[in-house]
């Protein structure tokens, strides 16, 4: 499911003629866990939840942050929101995220 989600991105930036630049995984699931390496998670996020919102954010922030910007940025997000309620179920922020974009 993580494969599915990640090579179904497109990136926010655009080339010279306005088309959109980019498409599927910037960074593999290995330079993920390294970059994340020293950084807390809640029990139920694995490497694949991790591989999907680093990417997902990767993809919507390309054109106007830095890589270390955009790690920050998918963290602080999906795994450090103080109002997302993990232990309501046994989904991540991000798989939910996913999920509902699925539906639409």
């Amino acid at each position: 499911m993580a494969n599915h989600d990640v090579c179904h991105l497109v990136y926010s930036k655009k080339g010279e003629n306005g088309e959109l630049v980019g498409t599927g995984a910037h960074w593999t699931k290995s330079q993920i866990v390294n970059a994340t390496k020293g950084m807390k998670f809640h029990d139920k996020v694995n490497d694949w939840d991790k591989y999907v919102a680093f990417n997902a954010m990767y993809a919507d922030l390309c054109s106007d942050m830095t890589e270390d910007e955009i790690i920050k940025a998918a963290y602080l997000f999906y795994f450090q929101d103080a109002d997302w309620q993990p232990e309501e179920d046994d989904c991540t922020k991000i798989w939910d995220y996913m999920s509902a974009h699925a539906t639409m």
